[in-house]
C-alpha cells in the first residue's frame, strides 16, 4: 500500500462527521478531467504506514471518522488490512471508489470493514474503454460494483462529476437508470469539473460545460433522490 496523500481534517468528505482523507496512489483510470493526477502514479512523496497510524492515533480524540481515497484504493491488495487497522482505533470508514474492481469491493464489504461507500460514475459504461489504463472493457465490473453497494446495507451514494462529452442528456439518463436497478435507495450527485486543477486543462475548451440543474431534471425523471455539489 502506497499512501500518496493525507488531508488532516475535513468537515466534507464524511458526511456528519469530522474525518481525515487518506489519498492512496495509483489508478487505473485516466481521466482526463482528473484534479488527482499527481496520485496516478506513485512517484512522488509519499507517507509510509507508520506515520499514518502514528497521526490517527493522535487525533482519535479529535477525529471521527476516515476517508479511504485516491487514485483508487481497490487496486492495492492490503486495502483490507489498511482498514482493518484504522478501525481498531474505533474510527467510522468511509470508501471512495471507482467501482471497477467488484471482487475487492465485495471483500470489504463481507468483512464489514467500510461503513459508507461512495461510487463515482465516469461515463456511460460503454464509454469506459476510452477512460481505462489498459482499455478494459469494464461494464459488468461496474455494474457489480452498484448492486454490491445497493444490497450491502451499508449508507452511500452515487456521483458523476458532469465533464463534457463523458456526461451530457442521454448518459446521465442512462446512467441514472442502471442507479433506479441497483440502489434506488442511494442518492446520486451531481458536480462540476474544476478543469483548471485537472490533467489536461485545455480540454475544457473543445466542450462547453452542461448546465448541472437540467441534468439534475434529467436524472430526476429515474430517481428520487438527486443533488448537486
Amino acid at each position: 500500500m502506497i499512501i500518496g496523500g493525507l488531508q488532516k481534517n475535513s468537515f466534507i468528505d464524511c458526511p456528519g462527521k469530522i474525518a481525515a482523507v487518506v489519498f492512496t496512489a495509483g489508478c487505473n483510470l485516466r481521466c482526463p478531467y482528473c484534479h488527482n493526477f499527481r496520485l496516478l502514479s506513485a512517484d512522488n512523496d509519499n507517507i509510509s504506514l507508520d506515520e499514518l497510524y502514528a497521526f490517527l492515533q493522535k487525533r482519535r480524540n479529535q477525529l471521527e471518522a476516515v476517508v479511504i481515497s485516491g487514485g483508487e484504493p481497490t487496486i492495492h491488495s492490503d486495502l483490507p488490512e489498511l482498514m482493518r487497522n484504522i478501525k481498531k482505533m474505533d474510527f467510522a470508514l468511509k470508501l471512495d471508489t471507482n467501482g471497477t474492481r467488484p471482487q475487492m469491493l465485495e471483500t470489504l464489504i463481507e468483512q464489514a470493514l467500510p461503513d459508507y461507500v461512495a461510487m463515482d460514475l465516469k461515463a456511460v459504461f460503454s464509454e469506459y474503454a476510452n477512460l481505462s489504463a489498459d482499455g478494459n472493457k469494464l461494464g459488468d465490473a461496474l455494474e457489480e460494483s452498484m448492486r454490491l453497494i445497493g444490497q450491502s446495507g451499508l449508507p452511500g451514494e452515487f456521483r458523476i462529476t458532469c465533464a463534457a462529452p463523458f456526461i451530457n442528456e442521454q448518459s446521465i439518463v442512462e446512467l441514472a437508470s442502471l442507479l433506479t436497478t441497483y440502489a434506488p435507495h442511494l442518492p446520486l450527485w451531481l458536480q462540476p469539473v474544476k478543469w483548471e486543477n485537472s490533467i489536461n486543462p485545455a480540454y475544457a475548451q473543445n466542450f462547453p460545460p452542461p448546465s448541472l440543474e437540467r441534468l439534475r431534471q434529467l436524472a430526476l425523471t429515474k430517481v428520487n433522490n438527486c443533488h448537486i455539489r
